[in-house]
């Protein structure tokens, strides 16, 4: 019986074997695509990546100082119109201060009509000598105290009313609301290490790519290549671009991960475009692979 176990066991291992042989040398299924990856549409031609960013790029917005937010006015994706409010800080402290400087101003009128009254019986005085100079001058000079400190106290109260106005933080122009961090609650920090915005304004009606060569390839473009862009995952949605700029200087390329100290070695030359995004399915901050005709390589 061992005999007849182990024959059986050799003949097993054998055949796994076999199979395990006839299974390797099998040629794995190529993958399907669904789209294939662009050709570029020029004889000659650099490539490089394109960000898409609101006509004008993106405007973070900011506050004047640091508050409690007390109201929120809009959300991701509201469009609104230049002058619209945002969202409000906390006003009760400036309007409490306002209250006061109202307050000093009502003294300090009460104060001017009364060195102003009293200076004007010495100027009716048919006798000059009947005052000492001193107590003339005294009156003259109160009566111009006076008048400064109610200047004085109208200029806080037009500060404390202007800071009330810019309370309200309202949109630059007409566009879009692309993100919205803000919360009631929330501290408006102005803290310059912090890289989460307020909130993400932009006008959408027209786009920028900002578009990213490469410095060896640098040398190859022209002012106003023609450029096409595709859009990643769909090669079948072409967008033709309209040349807007050249940013005569080379940089280092920033990674997007949504921090701007992350960096690589590369320096790239940064050329922008424009087209109308209302036909296609993109958002801003998308990124494109985009070619741009240029001069042949020294290759070719």
């Amino acid at each position: 019986m061992k005999k007849i176990f182990y024959a059986l066991l050799a003949l097993c291992g054998i055949g796994f074997s076999i199979f395990m042989i006839y299974r390797g040398k099998q040629q794995p299924h190529s993958p399907l695509v669904f789209f294939a990856p662009p050709e570029p549409p020029y004889k000659h031609y650099v490539a490089g990546e394109g960000l898409i960013e609101s006509l004008d790029e993106n405007t973070y917005i900011g506050t004047p100082f640091p508050e409690l937010i007390s109201n929120v006015y809009v959300e991701s994706g509201q469009k609104v119109k230049k002058g619209d409010p945002l969202f409000k800080l906390d006003t009760r402290q400036l309007k409490a201060s306002l209250c006061t400087e109202e307050a000093k101003l009502a003294a300090a009128q009460n104060r001017l009509a009364r060195t102003t009254l009293t200076f004007s019986y010495y100027e009716k005085l048919q006798n000059k000598s009947a005052v000492s100079l001193k107590e003339y001058s005294e009156a003259y000079y109160a009566k111009i105290q006076a008048a400064e400190n109610v200047g004085i106290a109208l200029a806080n109260i037009q500060e404390i009313q202007t800071h009330i106005t810019r309370s309200t933080i309202c949109a630059p122009s007409n566009g879009i609301i692309l993100q919205q961090n803000t919360r009631v609650g929330e501290i408006a920090n102005l803290n310059p290490f912090n890289n989460i915005p307020l909130m993400i304004f932009g006008n959408t009606s027209k786009v920028q790519l900002q578009v990213n060569i490469a410095e060896e390839d640098a040398w190859r473009v022209t002012s106003g290549a023609a450029a096409t862009a595709y859009v990643r995952g769909n090669s079948d949605i072409v967008i033709p671009l309209t040349f807007d700029s050249i940013e005569p200087l080379i940089i280092q390329k920033v990674q997007l991960t949504g921090s701007d100290v992350e960096r690589v070695d590369t320096r790239v030359l940064q050329i922008v475009y424009t087209f109308d995004k209302s036909p296609y399915p993109i958002y801003v901050g998308q990124l494109l692979d985009v070619y741009l005709e240029a001069k042949p390589s020294k290759n070719l």
